[in-house]
Parts: structure tokens; C-alpha cells; sequence
């Protein structure tokens, strides 16, 4: 008779090999996967900073002008014209030679614009102060025949002709108050205003 010896129930079984495989799998896993970098958050700070350096690097952009009508886009500021009529010279001994010669006229007279350009003479005549101040004609005809009587025609509102004459007092008030001597050299007519100017 053949005696089958049964195995204890009190021995443990043996490890399973592929168990133990399967944890160094996953412990192989979880290295890699904290070894891997992963994306470099962001602050909303840090991103504010970045748009800032690359606003820096564009071209200043110009807001648009607004303009109305009449008016310049330019942001040039205008040269400063020469005054028109009058030519002007400053010789060795700081005398000033001061040249009535009226664009586009035969004869010198004291128009408005004529008046205009004299007022932006007296302003550097009195910045810029010579020794002496010489006038004269650059017409053979004579020196001035006074004021411009065809700006007059057109005009009905006494007020304004008023206006035009005290302005015109005013300017050869100025020419009068120069603290150094003034001469006028007269060649032919010298009429009206002209007359006035020339004993300012």
C-alpha cells in the first residue's frame, strides 16, 4: 500500500515572480515620469512683464492728428517767414539800413500787410538794438505815397477805418520811441503816412 504525504497547510506559498516585476515596472514609471521637466507655469506678474519688454521693442506708434478745416496734420512746428517789403542790413558801425520795397508795386505804399511786416522789423529793432536806424526807398519814384486808399474803398463801418488808422498811429508810435537816432532819406514824394513815418 502507497502512502501519499499531503503538504502542510502550515507553510507559506512561494512569491510570484511576476509580481514583483510588475511593482519594478511601475516604480520605474513614477522615476521617469519625475524626472521628465514639466512647463514653466506663468504668474499673471511675469506675463504683464513680458508684454511690457515687447512693447518696448515696436516703434512708437503716433496717435492720428485731428484736424479741422484749415488746419495742418503737421507736427513740425512752421518756420517764421521773412518779413515781405523790407530788406534790412547792419553795417561795420552797427547801423542799421532799413529798404522800403513793396512786392509787386511800382510805388511804396503803407498797406495793411505792408504795416505787418514793418510791426515784425520793429520787434527785432528792439531786440536786436543798433546804434542808428536809416530808412529809405528801394523805388527811383520816390520814398512813400502814404497809406493804401484802395483798401479803403470797400469799407462802410466807420468803426473799422478807425481802427486801421489808430493801428497805423500805433506802429509809428513804436518807431518813434527807439531809444537811438532814426533818419529817413528821401528821394521824390513823400506823402501822407510816408510824411508821418518819416518824422516818427
Amino acid at each position: 500500500m502507497t502512502t501519499v504525504e499531503k503538504p502542510s497547510t502550515g507553510a507559506k506559498p512561494a512569491a510570484k515572480p511576476k509580481t514583483r516585476a510588475k511593482r519594478a515596472k511601475k516604480s520605474t514609471a513614477a522615476e521617469t515620469a519625475a524626472a521628465a521637466p514639466t512647463p514653466a507655469e506663468t504668474t499673471p506678474a511675469e506675463t504683464t512683464l513680458d508684454a511690457a519688454k515687447s512693447a518696448e521693442t515696436r516703434p512708437a506708434e503716433t496717435a492720428p492728428v485731428k484736424t479741422t478745416p484749415g488746419e495742418t496734420t503737421s507736427t513740425k512746428p512752421t518756420p517764421v517767414a521773412a518779413p515781405r517789403h523790407w530788406h534790412g542790413r547792419r553795417d561795420g558801425d552797427n547801423i542799421h539800413w532799413l529798404t522800403l520795397d513793396k512786392s509787386d508795386a511800382s510805388t511804396n505804399t503803407l498797406s495793411q500787410d505792408v504795416l505787418a511786416a514793418f510791426e515784425a522789423v520793429l520787434n527785432e529793432l528792439e531786440t536786436h538794438r543798433p546804434a542808428g536806424l536809416v530808412i529809405q526807398s528801394g523805388k527811383a519814384n520816390g520814398f512813400i505815397a502814404g497809406a493804401d486808399v484802395g483798401e479803403f474803398r470797400n469799407l462802410t463801418d466807420t468803426a473799422e477805418v478807425e481802427r486801421l488808422v489808430l493801428r497805423g498811429h500805433a506802429i509809428l508810435n513804436r518807431l518813434e520811441s527807439l531809444p537811438y537816432p532814426t533818419v529817413a532819406l528821401i528821394n521824390g514824394f513823400c506823402l501822407g503816412g510816408g510824411l508821418e513815418l518819416a518824422l516818427a
